[in-house]
């Protein structure tokens, strides 16, 4: 939870076939933000993938 309130970022468990713009598609569908970068980690096979997306503050809250 401390990048999403710091950075707007956060983090996701994805298919290891999804590629960014599979992820960047998904997020603002599911979500309904503008998504404005997408960081793909790479993990060990057990732990599967992790995502990191970056979205624009919410209008009407103070930037950090």
């Amino acid at each position: 939870m401390h990048k999403a309130n710091r950075c707007n970022a956060y983090a996701f468990e994805v298919s290891r076939m999804a590629g960014k713009d599979d992820v960047r598609r998904a997020i603002e569908e599911l979500f309904e933000v503008k998504v404005t970068a997408v960081n793909i980690q790479n993990r060990r096979e057990s732990r599967g993938r992790a995502v990191s997306v970056a979205a624009p503050p919410t209008p009407g809250k103070r930037p950090s």
